[in-house]
């Protein structure tokens, strides 16, 4: 089936703005041509692209290159609330060709709010230009939430088990999940992958703790000990590494954002099933 397109091409001179729930599990491939700028509110999001896998925690934003084609994952049960800007390329020239995740400064967020609250018409499209002007700064120190894309089956076989079993995916488990050597799958992950194995483990085990700390009360401790870290000081050091700044911090954000409700946009009649 080929990828979707979606109606917000078409809305506005400049773009649009929706508020967008999304249920549990992956969406429908798709794409639009227009950029996306993506505030989550609530929920754990996966954004695939043909370079790779970005998690989207709450309280962070992304931007999807217009023309991408593309799919979302809403990992854990709940289901994700975002408000999304769709964006005429002419207004975000200056951005790479690939997704990026980043801290959502208060002032892109208050520019979004902004442009949201305004009635569709020129008021929305002089803020709309206003936030694309404001994207390049915002978008030059993204963070490191990326996971790539396998090559061959092994070490897709490999990834699959890491991401399902963070806690015990050691090189050698890795490996006899994938039905190769040790040696062979650290060789092949690092040229299909271009990172050593150890530091997309990392991440995976990082990018789990988020969604943990995100839907559950759980203590820090003990989440670090789930998705595979010896102690809390090394996982709060690797967290901030990650995501620059602590678990505790990063929980506290969560939990705002999820209860500060958007704005309200377009109405439920105007907006299409599937968006991201």
């Amino acid at each position: 089936m080929p990828p979707r397109s979606f109606p917000v091409d078409r809305r506005g001179r400049s773009g649009t703005v929706l508020e967008e729930t999304l249920d549990h599990g992956p969406g429908p491939w798709h794409h639009h041509r227009r950029t996306q700028l993506l505030y989550a509110a609530a929920g754990v999001l996966e954004l695939e692209h043909e370079t790779g896998r970005w998690r989207l925690p709450p309280s962070r934003m992304a931007v999807l290159p217009g023309g991408a084609v593309h799919r979302a994952t809403v990992h854990g049960r709940q289901t994700a609330t975002l408000l999304s800007a769709y964006l005429e390329p002419r207004l975000v020239r200056s951005l790479p060709d690939h997704p990026l995740v980043f801290t959502a400064a208060p002032l892109l967020h208050h520019l979004l709010a902004h442009a949201a609250a305004c009635a569709p018409g020129p008021a929305r499209d002089r803020a709309l230009v206003v936030l694309a002007d404001a994207l390049p700064a915002a978008t030059a120190a993204p963070l490191a939430l990326r996971l790539p894309r396998a090559h061959s089956d092994e070490v897709g076989r490999a990834l699959a088990f890491a991401e399902a079993h963070p806690r015990d995916a050691t090189l050698p488990a890795a490996a006899a999940a994938a039905a190769v050597a040790p040696r062979t799958l650290s060789r092949r992950w690092s040229e299909e992958c271009g990172e050593a194995f150890r530091t997309t483990l990392r991440t995976i085990r990082i990018l789990r703790a988020t969604e943990l700390l995100a839907t559950t009360a759980r203590p820090i401790g003990d989440i670090a000990d789930d998705v595979g870290f010896a102690s809390q000081s090394a996982f709060c050091h690797a967290f901030g590494l990650l995501l620059s700044q602590s678990p505790r911090a990063f929980r506290r954000g969560t939990h705002r954002a999820r209860h500060a409700a958007p704005p309200s946009t377009e109405t439920a009649d105007d907006k299409p099933s599937v968006l991201l």
